[in-house]
């Protein structure tokens, strides 16, 4: 949120205003609204913002509020943070494997998975063939078994959704946590 959303102080849009938290500064008025610039002298008095809350087209009157504004604001961001930080993050992950894929990166790529199931993360297990090899046989034959090898070395912590699906030149798998 930023100030521009607000009308504060002097930027009240209309000349009458209706404070409707006077009750938390603990002072009386005889009336429930006020001439602007009274408003503006009473937030001075108590070292606060006159902050538009909404507007009253009935009776053309701002509806406001006496509030430290900065602290407001920080208020809103802090709220604003923590309902993001409470939001779901995406929770699969993908291991992308080659056909020619040499055996450290294989045991690399098998330790990442090997993490993400043990935290709770779905994998998903892809391997892409691309150029002349999407059209051999024998090469998506070894696609195929690869990624079994894969999702076999991970049979301890997770367990495959389905067998191994081709989606044009794509064969995957879904692995979730036991």
């Amino acid at each position: 949120m930023n100030s521009r959303q607000y009308n504060i102080n002097e930027r009240v849009s209309q000349n009458l205003v209706r404070i409707i938290n006077r009750e938390e500064f603990e002072f009386f008025l005889p009336s429930d609204v006020l001439d602007k610039n009274d408003a503006l002298k009473l937030a001075d008095e108590f070292e606060t913002d006159l902050v538009e809350i909404g507007v009253n087209q009935k009776d053309h009157t701002s509806i406001c509020k006496l509030i430290d504004f900065d602290k407001f604001l920080y208020q809103e961001k802090k709220k604003a943070k923590a309902a993001q930080a409470t939001q779901k993050k995406s929770d699969q992950k993908e291991i992308k494997l080659g056909v020619d894929i040499a055996d450290n990166d294989f045991s690399t790529k098998e330790r990442h998975a090997r993490e993400f199931l043990t935290k709770g993360d779905r994998v998903k297990v892809s391997l892409q063939l691309r150029g002349r090899r999407k059209d051999s046989q024998v090469i998506k034959d070894q696609a195929v078994a690869l990624v079994l090898k894969f999702v076999d070395n991970l049979s301890d912590v997770g367990k495959a959704v389905n067998m191994p699906v081709w989606q044009g030149p794509r064969v995957f798998v879904q692995v979730n946590p036991k």
